[in-house]
């Protein structure tokens, strides 16, 4: 921790943004974070991540959005059971981020197994050493769904399940963003159906689990809005890097999303689970005070707001 505080500072002496605001827009770069939450059964790193929220709000002036696990997805229960949280009490911390963020729907999805070594096997099998990491999904007995063993009627029902529990308690998330970036026609086509208006799936320059769905080539370049296929109202608000390093190592796609059709609404969310949220808080705020810095060319906006904006945009084309 001490080693990662002090190259932190060195970073901060050696390095200034001064380059990059000499950027002018007519359109803003919208920009926020979107966390992947799926950790709430920790009661102690719930508390620390609530924290960060607030201090986000304050120092962004808008609401971070939190893209939570329903407690009907496999992986909520699997960690639930080992901490002994109830379901009521992963409501009531669901409730709490709510009253910190803009709540957003996160979904893994999984065929669940008859036993833990018979889902370690198939695990392997599919994603071969990638699969060591999966130790807690092996004794939950738990496959991750992904393209090479995609199961449309296992992923809608687990979906429409997941759905329903957030709004039976009170929440109708319009934004999503899939687990282990995840994302299909079928998925895509189940979000226009639910009525989210956004999703923050894709990320280009990355290993990611999407087939033949979407290439990079096929994607616009980061911050660009387009409409997620096969759909026409899902707007597409792509994920870039996560901001758990020095943003200095960042300048480079910055400068080139402040560069991109300055005349257009872009926008982009920074991903991270709760998780490095806490861990990396120091890089988080770097990250805040970057962007900040960087009005009036980019402005922190809630991530439905940056959908309905590149939504107009889009039409106008």
């Amino acid at each position: 921790m001490m080693r990662r505080r002090l190259a932190l500072l060195v970073r901060d002496l050696l390095w200034s943004p001064r380059a990059l605001r000499r950027f002018e827009r007519r359109a803003p770069l919208g920009v926020n974070f979107c966390f992947h939450v799926e950790h709430l059964a920790d009661r102690a790193l719930a508390g620390a991540f609530l924290r960060v929220l607030h201090e986000l709000r304050e120092r962004t002036g808008v609401r971070a959005c939190a893209a939570v696990l329903a407690w009907t997805n496999p992986l909520a229960r699997a960690r639930a059971a080992r901490t002994g949280m109830t379901e009521s009490e992963y409501a009531d911390l669901v409730a709490r981020v709510a009253e910190a963020a803009d709540v957003g729907m996160h979904a893994h999805f999984f065929r669940v197994s008859d036993d833990p070594a018979s889902a370690a096997g198939e695990n392997r099998a599919i994603f071969g050493r990638a699969a060591e990491a999966f130790g807690e999904l092996d004794q939950a007995s738990l496959i991750p769904l992904g393209q090479a063993n995609y199961d449309e009627g296992l992923v809608a029902a687990q979906f429409e399940a997941d759905l329903a529990w957030l709004r039976a308690h009170g929440l109708d998330p319009k934004v999503f963003a899939g687990g282990q970036w995840l994302m299909s026609a079928h998925l895509a086509g189940l979000l226009q159906r639910a009525g989210f208006i956004a999703d923050t799936t894709i990320r280009t320059g990355h290993t990611t689990p999407l087939g033949d769905y979407l290439a990079d080539a096929d994607v616009p370049p980061r911050g660009t809005p387009f409409r997620l296929p096969p759909t026409e109202r899902v707007v597409e608000i792509q994920s870039v890097f996560y901001p758990t390093v020095h943003p200095s190592f960042h300048a480079e796609p910055v400068r080139a999303m402040l560069e991109t059709a300055p005349d257009r609404p872009l926008g982009v969310v920074l991903p991270a689970h709760e998780t490095e949220a806490v861990r990396f808080t120091p890089e988080i705020r770097r990250h805040v005070a970057l962007f900040s810095s960087l009005a009036p060319a980019v402005q922190w906006i809630p991530v439905d707001e940056m959908a309905r904006r590149g939504a107009r945009s889009l039409a106008e084309d």
